[in-house]
């Protein structure tokens, strides 16, 4: 939906507009994290690993949206009186006011649910469904400036109108009975879960704040920048997150299992992010054109900086998702987030009056970065991460650092305006990484050969 609507809504809308939209829903976003208390990826994970034991699904679904609904009752207080009476919200109070409508809908989200029972059908469905009539909205709706609440309400629709239908849906899969129901329990064991996702939330959205106090243009150059990058992870942190409940469900029934999946879910996911960043990264100038336009260009080396996310945020899903979750070692996920946390915070509170979203783009990417390293100590120190990285990998690497090369050299002579330059470099990058890919393949498996016979024959003159 974003490929569609940003590039629209952008231009119709200005970056002031945009500034102060993306400065309140960082501001909600905050209050959702603990609306959730960390039960969405608790429950899913224990969906998915009771999934043949109806009477302990319905026990966890219903302990699940109890708890739910009284978080969102505690959350909207101090979400109310922070839109009427805090001063540095009050040029946004009426977008903060339509936003509480998220924060009770959210209650009743259960998407978690569907993922952990594979439900990955209906997901879909409803998903391109709903998504679609959103973007004929935006479309009808949003035709000038004066329209920022109208492009809040149907975005609003959008992202938590499925929770109805969820909702739904999931009472008659599932069904809800307060017998047996322990919501306080359930919260205390989702505890680190809760703590991983408040952290996370004060690093991804309370910079946000930080840097929309100072300027709200600069957030919106930062969050276009931000929304490339995330745009280009979709496709490797959807992966993980689909295969993640067979994991959850195999890592305790058949290791052998866990762990030929846990290898292919890898492959895929760093020949997909590899490709995503040299793409991002290459043509990050035509990329903001065509999401932002002249007005965003400012955008562009943000960008840049950003796009190595592609890496250390996909990393650090998939060792979070199909590791440590199934490993049942999500306290890993808290510290790490700890990490990243302190070093977003202190690099924004000190520097971002100097800097602006230069400094942001630069604190969330190292951020992340080390994050990702403190995970990776955590698994490999408690021996539940197996040895992943293969040959091949070495071979996607030199493919990405080629292709990023020749797009270098070929960009400069095309010029036929944003859009057919940008689906042309895009249709020439895949083909160069594929055909990239394949001749490395070739050479790597006679290598492989060549290798297997030298052993081969100095084990024949060992013996000898």
């Amino acid at each position: 939906m974003p490929l569609f609507v940003v590039p629209y809504v952008n231009r119709v809308l200005g970056i002031e507009n945009m500034g102060l939209y993306n400065f309140a829903f960082s501001a909600v976003s905050i209050f959702l994290v603990f609306a959730t208390v960390g039960l969405c990826a608790y429950s899913g994970r224990e969906i998915a690993k009771n999934r043949e034991n109806k009477e302990e699904l319905r026990r966890v679904y219903s302990s699940t949206l109890i708890m739910s609904v009284i978080a969102m009752i505690v959350v909207m207080i101090p979400f109310v009186l922070m839109a009427l009476f805090f001063a540095p919200y009050q040029k946004v109070r009426g977008l903060l006011l339509l936003f509480c409508a998220m924060i009770v809908l959210h209650a009743f989200h259960t998407e978690w649910l569907f993922i952990g029972l594979e439900k990955f059908k209906y997901i879909a469905i409803r998903s391109v469904i709903l998504r679609a009539l959103a973007v004929v909205s935006f479309f009808i709706f949003v035709r000038s400036e004066n329209d920022l609440y109208v492009y809040a309400i149907i975005s609003i629709v959008a992202a938590s109108g499925v929770h109805v239908l969820n909702f739904l849906k999931s009472l008659r899969l599932v069904g809800f009975s307060f017998k047996g129901a322990s919501p306080f329990k359930t919260v205390f064991f989702a505890k680190f879960f809760f703590f991983a996702t408040v952290i996370a939330a004060v690093y991804t959205f309370v910079d946000r704040q930080i840097l929309g106090s100072y300027s709200t243009n600069e957030l919106a150059l930062f969050t276009l920048a931000m929304t490339i990058s995330t745009l280009a992870c979709i496709p490797s942190l959807v992966l993980a997150r689909t295969v993640a409940p067979r994991l959850n469900y195999l890592y305790s029934s058949n290791q052998t299992a866990y762990k030929s999946l846990l290898q292919k879910t890898f492959n895929l996911t760093v020949y997909g992010l590899i490709f995503s960043f040299v793409a991002v990264f290459s043509l990050a100038r035509p990329l903001v054109l065509f999401m932002g336009g002249e007005e965003f260009l400012g955008a562009v080396y943000l960008l840049r900086i950003t796009s190595t996310l592609l890496i250390f945020t996909t990393l650090s899903v998939f060792v979070n998702l199909c590791v440590a979750i199934p490993a049942g070692k999500e306290r890993n996920t808290f510290f790490s987030s700890i990490v990243v946390a302190v070093i977003v915070l202190t690099l924004n509170i000190v520097l971002v009056r100097t800097y602006g979203a230069l400094i942001s783009s630069i604190a969330i990417t190292t951020g992340e970065f080390l994050g990702l390293t403190t995970m990776l100590i955590f698994a490999l120190k408690q021996k539940i991460l197996p040895p992943l990285l293969k040959l091949e990998h070495v071979k996607y690497t030199i493919s990405g650092a080629l292709m990023g090369t020749s797009l270098y050299f070929i960009m400069p002579h095309i010029n036929l305006g944003i859009i057919p330059d940008i689906l042309i470099l895009g249709l020439m990058s895949m083909v160069i990484f594929f055909v990239l890919n394949m001749l490395l393949s070739l050479i790597i498996r006679k290598d492989d050969e060549m290798i297997r016979q030298i052993r081969g024959l100095r084990r024949v003159r060992s013996r000898e």
